[in-house]
């Protein structure tokens, strides 16, 4: 960061102190220049960015509100997502709900039914199913894997323990937070809709 004292330029290095730009390599102010400058422009980007996919998202909100007057229905928003295509089929905006799960301390009593069903099954019970279960309760980064875990309320097993067990599971679940997300998608020349990423990392 450069900063003028008493007329005489100084750039702040990553101690906080002050360096006289007189003391400096040229190459290091060079490329304090650059990268301040860049950055400038990348945060001026996400503002912007910030700033329209508000508005587009309140000119969605105004459509649907017209929807609910043409029909005389109050919508009260949905669960989920909202998909607008254009005319000619080839453009695609999708309203996106992204939710962040997390599972609370009454899963371990969902565990311990499923290990008990599993130790007096363990003759006929496939071993499709033991690594499953023992997959999805892996811890990963500390935590479990909500999704893993949810992913065995799709298996059909027709015991008491495993059902309540199950229930457990669906009592457990928390949302920690909710993200509505605004994606774009166009079609392509060979017909395919694709994703109009709006990430640095993957744009071409």
């Amino acid at each position: 960061m450069r900063k003028e004292i008493d007329g005489i330029a100084f750039r702040e290095d990553s101690r906080g102190a002050l360096m006289p730009e007189s003391s400096m390599k040229p190459q290091d102010i060079l490329k304090d220049d650059l990268v301040e400058t860049a950055a400038a422009k990348i945060i001026a980007m996400k503002e912007a960015m910030k700033e329209l996919n508000e508005e587009i998202r309140q000119d969605i909100r105004a459509y649907i509100d017209l929807i609910g007057d043409k029909y005389n229905v109050k919508l009260r928003g949905q669960k989920g997502n909202i998909t607008l295509t254009s005319f000619d089929g080839k453009t695609r905006i999708v309203i996106g709900i992204s939710e962040s799960l997390y599972l609370d301390e009454n899963v371990i009593a969902a565990k311990e039914l499923i290990d008990e069903y599993l130790e007096d099954e363990i003759r006929d019970a496939s071993v499709d199913i033991k690594q499953l279960v023992t997959s999805a309760f892996r811890v990963k980064q500390g935590s479990l894997d909500v999704r893993s875990i949810l992913r065995l309320k799709t298996l059909s097993i027709d015991d008491g323990r495993w059902k309540k067990a199950m229930d457990i599971i669906a009592d457990s679940i928390v949302v920690r937070n909710s993200k509505t997300c605004l994606r774009l998608y166009k079609q392509n020349k060979e017909g395919i809709m694709e994703y109009v990423p709006l990430d640095f990392a993957v744009i071409a």
